[in-house]
């Protein structure tokens, strides 16, 4: 399989010519040598011990703005670049040499590229090598050996022209992508032990490397849409977007993202070992659903990665939601409802599932596999409705999880109340951001393809104390609390009570050891309610209490010795505020 794909990869770059570099593209470093100027690489050379024989010219003719090479030379250029997976190198090479005769010799020239993986510390970790392969007049030398990948001048070709991926070249060796922090660039070439006269043009030999780009995608966006799109589009806006996911695979770049527009899509795709996003969006219409009787939803069997990403799907009727073989992709979100089986997973597979659920899927939902914060083949309903996780209207496509604090109804573009709450609610992986779905949210995203979305169904925040909503109780919730201490709403508000004793007021002596009671009288009242209870108090201890008014707020005290007595009264409003009376001193002894 691996030396399948090297030929593949070999003779691919041969048909491509000359790259150039896209809108979409950042480049990071680009020569076309016409200057004649070799400041941005590391040159050597030798001829005889003697170094940086090798020269740059700028000669008339073809030969214009090469990298040229003279007598007996060896010469590097190297630079080395930060890791991206999706870092591209594209160079025309060319090799020439003309002889005296062909009894004394010939000339020959030979030239490659070589790419070294190295690790944060400048450790080598795997080289991506070449064997030099040559271009001779007479003279068949240093042919390319068949256990190298190599990426060369070979024998009799002109310009040939490079577009290289460090993703595939990563994949003729043993080495893992973590572990690479950087990536060295190398170019060598070798020319024959004759010396070239400028005087004299009868024997000479060089090698040219030209027009040298090193650049990486930029993440871009391609829109689907299976009502109002076109395949005869460009798929860059909404309103110029495609009709198939498919046609939006193809056009994507690593790093690239397909976001896929509610309809119902009657096709398979396959991601093509693509690194990107397939997404459906969720609108007022509902989320993008698939659909394939007799085939597989989605596919992936060309060694995909955790950075091959779909989510936010239905997947019904379908023949199988997704179909893996030797390959990592990430699925999350995503609804697997009414097909012949759910997810199975062949030779390795290792796929990151999370945050789906599976519904009434005739053979079983997993195989090869797991789901990790999933809904699998379990009931998750009341046991009077078998089989439904609590679907809105499964039969009626409608795919939302019911809620007693919030669904969306599109019928009516409202949201309403169910009676009933989906444990699929706040079900997924709680390291997943809730990301879009609407407040409150519960802080953590639903299962299914409405999860992460603006059109998940609503539940209660638990944290109380997160007054920011952002999912941490810190210093930017006190700072909130602060800055509204004590502000409040014009209806939150209400005004205490007044009260004040008006009898005894101080001025003569309470009889003590008396039949009848002292009765202790206040005014009370309320600005913007009404006062429901008075109590009254001699030295802090309650002495009385008058719920009624009526007649007047009055208590009956019996003073339990004579003395100074401190008197006060309290009063309570409808919305339970207090006030205090201002306290009254009064002597208490015995009447003659």
């Amino acid at each position: 399989m691996k030396t399948e794909k090297i030929k593949r990869a070999f003779f691919a770059v041969l048909i491509l010519g000359v790259f150039t570099t896209s809108a979409r593209a950042e480049v990071l470093f680009s020569d076309d040598f016409e200057s004649g100027s070799l400041d941005k690489w590391v040159i050597g050379g030798r001829q005889g011990g003697v170094a940086n024989v090798a020269e740059v010219i700028s000669r008339g003719g073809s030969q214009m703005g090469h990298l040229y090479h003279k007598g007996f030379t060896e010469i590097t250029i190297e630079k080395t670049f930060a890791y991206n997976p999706n870092l591209s190198f594209s160079f025309d090479m060319e090799a020439y040499a003309i002889a005296i005769n062909p009894v004394t010799g010939a000339d020959y020239a030979r030239g490659g590229a070589d790419f070294t993986f190295l690790d944060a510390s400048g450790d080598f970790l795997g080289q991506v090598g070449y064997d030099h392969a040559s271009s001779s007049y007479f003279f068949d030398y240093c042919n390319p050996l068949p256990q190298h990948h190599y990426f060369a001048i070979p024998d009799g070709a002109g310009v040939v022209s490079y577009n290289l991926n460090v993703r595939e070249l990563l994949s003729y060796v043993d080495v893992d992508p973590n572990s690479v922090a950087s990536v060295n660039f190398k170019f060598i070439a070798y020319t024959s032990g004759w010396y070239y006269s400028e005087t004299s043009n009868n024997m000479y030999a060089d090698v040219w490397v030209d027009n040298v780009i090193v650049q990486r995608p930029r993440p871009g966006i391609y829109y689907v849409d299976g009502v109002n799109g076109s395949d005869l589009n460009d798929g860059l806006t909404l309103e110029t977007a495609f009709t198939t996911i498919q046609k939006g695979v193809e056009e994507a770049n690593d790093s690239d993202t397909v976001l896929v527009y509610p309809a119902v899509y009657a096709e398979a795709v396959n991601f093509d070992g693509k690194a990107i996003t397939v997404q459906g969006v969720a609108t007022e219409a509902g989320v993008p659903i698939v659909e394939t009787p007799m085939d597989y939803a989605f596919s992936f069997y060309t060694e995909e990665e955790p950075n091959s990403v779909l989510k936010n799907f239905v997947v019904r009727d379908s023949y199988l939601a997704a179909f893996l073989i030797d390959a990592a992709p990430t699925i999350s979100n995503l609804t697997i409802v009414d097909n012949r089986f759910g997810i199975e997973a062949y030779a390795g597979s290792q796929p990151g599932i999370s945050n789906c659920i599976f519904y009434n899927n005739t053979n079983g939902d997993l195989f090869g596999c797991e789901a990790r914060y999933s809904w699998v083949g379990e009931d998750v309903n009341e046991p009077n409705e078998p089989n439904m996780p609590m679907f809105v209207d499964a039969a009626g496509g409608d795919y939302r999880l019911k809620s007693e604090r919030g669904r969306y109804w599109p019928e009516h573009d409202v949201w309403v109340l169910d009676e009933k709450t989906s444990p699929c609610i706040d079900g997924g992986d709680p390291n997943d951001n809730p990301g879009d779905e609407r407040m409150p949210n519960g802080g953590r995203i639903n299962m299914g393809a409405y999860g992460g979305t603006a059109y998940a169904s609503m539940s209660e925040w638990l944290m109380t104390g997160d007054v920011s909503k952002d999912g941490i109780v810190n210093f930017k919730d006190i700072a909130i609390v602060a800055g509204q201490w004590l502000d409040f709403m014009p209806w939150a508000w209400n005004e205490p009570p007044e009260v004040v004793i008006t009898s005894p007021d101080g001025s003569e002596t309470v009889p003590y050891n008396t039949i009848d009671p002292v009765v202790i009288e206040a005014d009370a009242s309320d600005s913007d309610g009404t006062v429901v209870k008075v109590e009254f108090f001699a030295d802090a201890i309650k002495v009385a209490e008058d719920n009624n008014g009526a007649n007047g707020w009055q208590g009956a005290w019996h003073p339990v010795s004579d003395g100074q007595f401190t008197l006060t009264a309290k009063a309570t409003d409808d919305d339970g505020a207090t006030a205090t009376s201002p306290a009254v001193q009064v002597e208490v002894g015995y009447v003659w």
